[in-house]
């Protein structure tokens, strides 16, 4: 990417069209391409000319930008260097003048007479393309001529001009007398900062570095692509999981860092100091800019384009007129104007009240480098970056607050944070010795807040039992009512990872009767999810509405924000196939979280996304999201998250037909040690399954069905039984569930699960008609694959029943909708002709063996003599019309109508 070529091009389509246009057209005389530093205006220009290059190329007159066809190109450039010289940016393309000749001034429009022919001359039978680029830098005679080539209609100028530069009056003239037309170049918008940045890295960009990226190149594409040469050189962009992401705060390339320095450089030294102060505390207030600064020096500054000052409610900003001017700057200050810039801002907020609700860890963060602080300030300050996320600035600012003597409160953050940090046992040390001291004061608040630490990092640690040992101590000590409810509601957080929604939601239907405060908080937390795994998609809605209320009305946060009031309604609309509405929240929430800088709100709805996405069919968007979340979630410590983020994205790998990376995904998940966590059993049992299908094991994959059906029903995760029934029929079992899937249509809000009770009836009695209605009720629903599956189900069953009209119609439109499902391939899917004609036996045999197992392998897979193999594989090459082994992918069509082999 060294060559500035080499980076990708988008978003100018409206500007290349006009530029065709005016190339089209015998009247035209050129275009001007106007726009800010590093807006891409060179970048637009060489673009233009590759047009003509095609243009050339097609005319069969050569390639090169100057050979050929109906135009001849030269190019030129104003500088700096040359815009004293008489044209001197354009000497290289005009004949020399004889030695010693000295041309007086009277005889210039003889000059630029002659330098113009020979200009013209020089492009022979072609129409001279001059391209000049930052015009606004041209000598006078340069731009002269310039003017003179267009206004006679001797070239068709293409220039490029920086907005707001002086440029000489013959350039102004191009665009003031309509000579040439004029066309504005704005920054890059977000959308198409991310285009650009995944093509020039070659894959998905987690969410959370392209917002860091656009903040941080604000629609400047020159910054935004050496800044990204500088995180690939230095290693702080990586790429993990699958996806590309910022492991850390981007750093300037040296060439950016040139860049902006010949911006700054000339300043006064009062000016650079004030620069200096602006990038290490924006935004300043005026409070600040009184105290340190000077506003008059403020204003020239802006003026030129160095600092911005706006109005944010009514009160004043002051920041870096760009955020990479920050980035150099700051990383050329000396240690010790660091320290005296930190002491000084802090002192000069806490003069004004630090009344922001930002103002709290900015003056922490000041004290940390310049010294000072109360012990209450510290603690505020790692609170407040502990819910940030900012672990590493957290622990630093509780330290402090620790040595400055913040007591309890501060030691329990910081076994907390040791906690969330994954050391686990210095946690447990630190949470035992606060609850002797809890104990020893008959503290019930103090007790409780001991015990809640403590189950919270068993149960992410070593697991259930430890935890419901501590909740069962603390009852038996707490004499607060509120408290004990305390207790009992997080222990519901335990129980929905060991028992199940059934029995979760029994013991938190009490609190919900008759508890307040944060108690009621975590009993519907808990409930609603309860309830949206039973697919009881109402009371679930309801009680999350609840919930929200009186998590807001707490006043002080708790270990859940607000918004897992909302995740679980994502779950909830999700379970029962309101699909559309389930994307819209989920998709509202993914972006809340990135404004707000929230990973662990970006991870989890990224996680709904995912499942989303998968139950609509849109299997490479699923996959993407599910990496986003496994990247976050292993970033922040959260591995229950983490558990069902890889089984997403290995059975969305399975269902795509990638068998290995299927495997590694569920080998992950194993990696991680994790104690039964039953909240998501039943989930990654299927995800298993679907894993098996693509390794060709069917009998496998429906056994794996059969368990995940079963523990379903055990525990109350009706949502889960139902789709591990539905897939078991998918698998060739249909005869064999629709009794118990009718069932559980009875139990389960209207939705998803009516039309899968009907898929399965329909599949049991060969209904091409009543198959090809569940198809409509799966797309009006939103879920692509099923309604693709359905289709490709309803032209088998026409072609058994002797339609092949029909049968023919029904197989384009499931071809149609798997086209739309990204690389989706289910046993349905695959060759239709050849369910039509195969038995399920043959099918299995057929499947194990196109997947690459020998015969001794499919006979131990299906308990069958070697030989019985041997003859159900020739029944399968007779029936098919092929030779053997070798041709089954092909006629079984294992990749699935419509996606790429």
């Amino acid at each position: 990417m060294s060559d500035e070529t080499a980076w990708p091009f988008a978003g100018r389509a409206e500007e290349l069209t006009r530029f065709r246009r005016l190339l089209a057209s015998p009247r035209a005389r050129g275009l001007v391409l106007a726009g800010p530093a590093g807006v891409g205006k060179t970048r637009t220009a060489l673009e233009c000319l590759r047009i003509v290059d095609r243009i050339v190329e097609a005319s069969g007159h050569g390639p090169g930008p100057a050979a050929g066809g109906r135009w001849f190109v030269a190019r030129a450039a104003g500088h700096q260097a040359s815009a004293e010289l008489p044209f001197g940016a354009l000497a290289h393309l005009l004949p020399l003048l004889d030695a010693g000749t000295d041309v007086p001034a009277q005889d210039r429009s003889g000059l630029l007479h002659r330098f113009a022919a020979a200009l013209t001359t020089m492009a022979g039978d072609r129409r001279l393309l001059l391209l000049v680029d930052d015009a606004h830098l041209l000598d006078n005679s340069s731009a002269t001529l310039l003017y003179q080539l267009a206004v006679t209609d001797a070239a068709f100028v293409l220039a490029t001009v920086r907005a707001g530069e002086s440029a000489p009056d013959p350039v102004v003239a191009l665009w003031k007398d309509g000579v040439l037309e004029r066309v504005e170049l704005a920054g890059l918008p977000p959308g198409l900062t991310g285009e650009l940045v995944g093509a020039a890295l070659g894959g998905p960009v987690d969410p959370e570095t392209l917002l860091t990226l656009v903040d941080r190149c604000d629609g400047n594409a020159l910054f935004l692509r050496e800044l990204v040469l500088g995180a690939l050189d230095d290693g702080t962009l990586r790429r993990e999981d699958g996806m590309w992401r910022l492991v850390g705060p981007p750093h300037p390339s040296s060439r950016l860092v040139e860049l902006v320095e010949s911006r700054l450089c000339g300043l006064a030294p009062e000016e650079r100091a004030l620069l200096e102060l602006v990038s290490y505390g924006e935004p300043l207030g005026r409070a600040e800019l009184d105290t340190l600064g000077d506003p008059e020096l403020a204003e020239r500054l802006e003026r030129k384009g160095l600092l911005s000052v706006r109005l944010n409610h009514r009160r004043l900003e002051v920041r870096l007129g760009h955020p990479v001017y920050g980035d150099v700057i700051r990383a050329g200050l000396p240690v010790l104007r660091v320290q005296s810039m930190a002491r000084a801002l802090a002192e000069s907020v806490e003069a004004y009240g630090a009344r922001r609700r930002e103002d709290i860890l900015r003056v922490g963060g000041w004290r940390l480098v310049g010294g000072g602080g109360s012990p209450q300030l510290m603690l505020a300050a790692a609170t407040s970056a502990r819910w940030r996320y900012d672990f590493e600035l957290a622990q630093r600012l509780v330290l402090a607050a620790q040595e400055l003597g913040a007591g309890f409160d501060a030691d329990l953050l910081a076994a907390r944070l040791a906690g969330i940090q994954g050391r686990s046992d210095l946690a447990e040390n630190l949470l035992a010795g606060l609850a002797k001291l809890a104990d020893e004061a008959d503290d019930d608040e103090r007790r409780s807040e001991v015990a809640i630490a403590r189950m919270d990092n068993f149960l992410y640690s070593s697991g259930s039992e430890e935890s419901l040992r501590v909740a069962t101590e603390a009852e038996s000590r707490i004499t607060d009512r509120l408290w004990r409810d305390e207790i009992t509601a997080r222990r519901s957080t335990i129980l929905v990872t060991t028992a199940g929604p059934r029995e979760t939601l029994r013991a938190v239907t009490p609190l919900l009767a008759g508890t307040t405060d944060t108690a009621l908080v975590w009993a519907c937390l808990t409930g609603a999810r309860s309830l949206a795994r039973l697919g009881r998609a109402q009371e679930a809605h309801d009680l999350t509405a609840r919930g929200l209320d009186a998590h807001r009305a707490l006043g002080r946060p708790i270990e859940w924000y607000p918004w897992f009031h909302l995740f679980n309604r994502c779950e909830a609309l999700l379970g029962v196939g309101r699909l559309r509405e389930a994307e819209e929240l989920a998709r509202v929430e993914h972006h809340a979280g990135l404004a707000d800088r929230s990973p662990e709100a970006q991870a989890c709805f990224a996680l709904q996304l995912a499942k989303i996405h998968m139950a609509r069919g849109r299997i490479r968007t699923a996959a993407d999201r599910a990496r986003e979340a496994v990247g976050i979630f292993r970033r922040i410590g959260r591995p229950m998250f983490l558990h069902e983020a890889l089984h997403t994205l290995g059975c969305a790998f399975a269902i795509a037909g990638d068998a290995a990376g299927a495997r590694r995904e569920l080998g992950a998940v194993a990696g991680l040690s994790l104690p039964n966590m039953m909240y998501d059993a039943a989930d990654l049992l299927q995800s298993r399954a679907w894993s098996a299908v693509a390794d060709g094991h069917l009998p496998k994959a429906r056994a794996l069905c059969e368990e995940a059906a079963g523990l379903g029903l055990r525990t109350g995760d009706l949502v889960a039984a139902s789709a591990a029934l539905h897939n078991l029929a998918r698998f060739g079992r249909a005869r064999e569930v629709g009794t118990r899937l009718d069932r559980l249509a009875e139990q389960i809000d209207p939705g998803l699960v009516g039309p899968r009770a009907a898929h399965v009836r329909c599949l049991a009695a060969g209904d091409a008609r009543g198959l090809e209605e569940v198809a409509e009720a799966f797309s009006d629903l939103g879920a692509g694959l099923l309604a693709a599956d359905a289709t490709a189900d309803a032209a088998v069953a026409w072609t058994r029943l002797g339609h092949p009209r029909a049968a023919a119609a029904a197989t384009r439109n499931a071809i149609r909708l798997a086209d739309a499902c990204e690389g989706a391939g289910t046993p349905a899917l695959r060759s239709i002709a050849a369910r039509a004609r195969l038995t399920p036996a043959e099918r299995e045999a057929a499947a194990l063996a196109a997947a690459g197992h020998s015969n001794k392998q499919i006979a131990d897979e299906l308990t069958l003599s070697v030989r019985s193999i041997e003859n159900r594989l020739q029944h399968v090459y007779d029936k098919l019309g092929i030779s053997g082994r070798d041709e089954l992918a092909g006629a079984l069509d294992l990749t699935g109508p419509g996606r790429p082999s």
